[in-house]
């Protein structure tokens, strides 16, 4: 009976801890100003300018592991900004609920900061049954133990996976529209825009379409690309569902070998710059492209501008299944 007693006891103090460990009180957070709920609502319609929502934008807790709180005091917690750079607790994982659509990435980048450098000792999960869209920083993506294939993401910024050899890209996944560059981040310079600029992908098919696509598309705007820090990423998979690849969206991966394209593919932007689209301009191999039978792919003109493959850095293969489909090299 005591033995009983005892684990009972034991089990409302561990709960208690819990409760602990995730309270209100170890969050900073503050409403949205109509500005960002306008931003906001540009990607998820469930958002209402007129209601009231909730940003996180500090954590002052001491628990390794961080569950953000769905909603605080009535509001719904929406957004997150708060980012762990080690100073007072080395924080482990992230647990991220529904109700968030906008997330940066908790832990802070650069060379001095451990964690960020040692994707394996922190992770972020999705949390609950989500039905809105997820306004990531591609920086998140490093830190998941199972990529969310399945949740809809827009994807901001840089895109970092980590060191991995194979990379699934889910029809879920868009880059495209994105938020324009901005130093005027809103909240403490540290993750959410305090506006939002659209921003169109325009298919130029001659000289005067591709010079207004010039002037429209390019001036400040941040193109998300794949960084492949490691020089680990040999196999690019485009899941069945996905229709276009952005601009520069493999333009710094340089140890791939293949490439797949699905049937559903029906454009590809050029690259820009110094950087293809499929590949990276040091790519250091021949790169094997596989495109299902039956698709119908439109390619951006090249022009001036980077082109979507290096002919020289291709299979025969795929240069021959690329001038099949159309593709004309420069």
């Amino acid at each position: 009976m005591k033995k009983i007693i005892i684990l009972l006891l034991l089990s409302v103090l561990a709960l208690t801890t819990l409760a602990a460990e995730y309270s209100e009180k170890d969050f900073e957070y503050g409403f949205l100003s109509k500005s960002q709920k306008s931003f906001l609502a540009k990607v998820e319609k469930s958002v209402n300018i007129e209601s009231d929502y909730l940003i996180i934008t500090e954590y002052k807790g001491s628990s390794s592991v961080v569950e953000i709180p769905k909603e605080i005091e009535g509001y719904p917690v929406v957004a997150s900004v708060f980012q762990n750079n080690g100073t007072k607790k080395k924080i482990t994982k992230v647990i991220v609920p529904e109700s968030i659509i906008w997330l940066s990435c908790p832990y802070v980048w650069g060379e001095r900061y451990e964690t960020y450098n040692n994707p394996s000792s922190a992770s972020i999960e999705l949390a609950g049954n989500r039905k809105v869209l997820l306004l990531m920083n591609g920086r998140c993506f490093r830190f998941f133990r199972k990529l969310p294939n399945d949740v809809s993401i827009l994807v901001n910024g840089d895109i970092c996976f980590g060191n991995v050899s194979s990379v699934k890209w889910s029809k879920n996944w868009k880059t495209n529209p994105h938020p324009r560059d901005s130093t005027d981040f809103g909240v403490n310079n540290n993750g959410m825009p305090g506006y939002w600029q659209e921003y169109k992908q325009i298919k130029t098919k001659g000289l005067w379409s591709d010079i207004k696509a010039g002037i429209q598309n390019e001036g400040g705007f941040h193109i998300p690309k794949v960084y492949d820090e490691y020089n680990s990423i040999k196999e690019f998979i485009f899941e069945e569902g996905c229709e276009e690849v952005t601009k520069c969206l493999l333009g710094k991966c340089n140890a791939l070998e293949r490439v797949v394209l699905p049937k559903s593919m029906k454009y590809i932007y050029r690259g820009y710059g110094n950087d293809y689209t499929l590949c990276g301009e040091n790519i250091k191999q021949k790169l094997e492209i596989e495109v299902a039978a039956g698709a119908k792919i439109d390619f951006e003109a090249c022009g001036q501008y980077a082109t979507i493959i290096p002919e020289q850095k291709v299979s025969l293969k795929t240069r021959k299944r690329f001038q099949e489909l159309g593709y004309r090299f420069e």
